[in-house]
């Protein structure tokens, strides 16, 4: 994998030699670039990419280890730069709010956020939007993110052509056909968390007796509603403090997307060679001596190219 730098500009300067590269895809969004302190041939706002894959972003950080001879160059990657643009309400309105083809929504947004001197969004697709209401100033990667799995879509991304290409696409559930379990000697991690939360005091805006309360309750299917479930020492029970809430709807929203974070949950993380997947697909694992078996969206990659040998850990969960 040829890894080519250039300028801001888009100008190509080269290609980056004797390197390392740690990058995440889904977390952090971020990178680092390791190089022999002769090799130093970046600066800041320089970016790269890796042809036809979404391995780059943009230099911010430069760090010079005379210790180690080495330097260090890390920064945002495609998808880091998306998190770092912000979805405003149009002056007037609430709330951003779309409907239409997934990839012209897609590039209203990224002309909005002045992005499109990068960012390109070709053709269009089959993945149609009904009005979706972006959440109040979220930023542009959670926002896409949300509202294409609102149509069992994912973001694809691609340096092609001197753009970066961003695109919907169909999530594919893989887990018919790809189950990771100790048989195949693929190293992974699979746990399955039972002491989440099943219920959740919402508390809103309000002075004591006046104060706005919802209680959300998880039932044995993972469907979040308003009737209890779990009793006991079965109940397990977090208190949501959101005094900004400007009406109960805004509370239960905000208190349902809470609980989701902090209920019953499976996870996998997976070591794979000689597969490439992305972000939103399905894949399943199993391990055979507890009888764990998850089958879960992945939502983080984690990849390491070093003396270019590639090497991808994927983090499966919801």
């Amino acid at each position: 994998m040829d890894l080519i730098y250039m300028d801001k500009n888009g100008t190509e300067k080269g290609v980056l030699r004797n390197y390392s590269l740690d990058l995440d895809c889904g977390d952090t969004n971020d990178f680092q670039i390791a190089v022999g302190i002769y090799n130093n041939v970046l600066k800041h706002t320089d970016m790269f990419y890796i042809e036809n894959t979404e391995y780059g972003g943009i230099i911010d950080s430069v760090k010079s280890d005379t210790r180690n001879s080495k330097i260090y160059y890390s920064g945002r990657t495609w998808r880091g730069i998306l998190s770092k643009k912000i979805i405003r309400p149009l002056p007037g309105d609430d709330y951003y709010i779309v409907s239409g083809e997934a990839n012209e929504i897609i590039a209203e947004l990224i002309d909005y956020v002045d992005l499109n001197n990068l960012f390109v969004v070709p053709g269009t697709t089959d993945i149609i939007i009904n009005t979706y209401r972006f959440n109040r100033y979220t930023d542009v990667l959670s926002g896409l993110t949300a509202m294409l799995k609102t149509a069992n879509a994912r973001l694809k991304i691609r340096y092609k052509n001197g753009f970066v290409e961003l695109g919907a696409e169909p999530v594919i559930d893989f887990s018919d056909e790809i189950e990771f379990s100790q048989d195949g000697k693929i190293y992974f991690v699979a746990e399955d968390n039972k002491g989440g939360i099943n219920h959740l005091i919402c508390l809103g805006s309000g002075e004591l007796s006046a104060r706005q309360v919802i209680d959300l309750y998880v039932d044995a299917n993972g469907n979040i509603g308003t009737t209890q479930h779990y009793f006991g020492t079965d109940e397990i029970v977090d208190i949501f403090d959101y005094p900004n809430a400007e009406s109960l709807q805004e509370l239960t929203e905000h208190g349902i997307r809470r609980l989701q974070e902090l209920m019953n949950n499976q996870t996998v993380e997976v070591n794979v060679e000689d597969m490439e997947l992305e972000l939103g697909d399905i894949i399943a694992g199993r391990e055979k001596v507890t009888g764990l078996y998850v089958s879960r969206p992945i939502t983080q990659k984690i990849v390491r190219i070093n003396n270019g040998i590639v090497k991808i850990e994927y983090k499966v969960g919801d």
